[in-house]
């Protein structure tokens, strides 16, 4: 069984590294897109099943989406556990 701490692994190319970073910031700035409810849903099963073919993005994906982004009683945004009785999902 594989783990991302096995020393087996090569390390990855810069390449790699740097298509993980892509990755990522995509990530972040879709889920942002999903807290303001800016994503049709079939943009988000197509991204959402992008993500999935990247094992690291759709980790990252999925760990965000049992978040909400909640804007503060002093306006700034905080991420907090998802509430999904107020998201209608429980």
């Amino acid at each position: 069984m594989s783990s991302l701490v096995d020393t087996n692994r090569p390390t990855p190319t810069p390449s790699e590294c740097e298509e993980a970073e892509d990755f990522y910031q995509e990530v972040w700035y879709f889920w942002i897109e999903v807290q303001f409810k800016q994503v049709s849903k079939k943009r988000y099963l197509k991204t959402a099943t992008r993500f999935d073919r990247h094992p690291l993005a759709s980790a990252y994906f999925r760990e965000l989406c049992l978040h909400d982004l909640v804007v503060s009683e002093n306006g700034l945004f905080t991420i907090e556990p998802a509430d999904f009785e107020r998201r209608g999902e429980a």
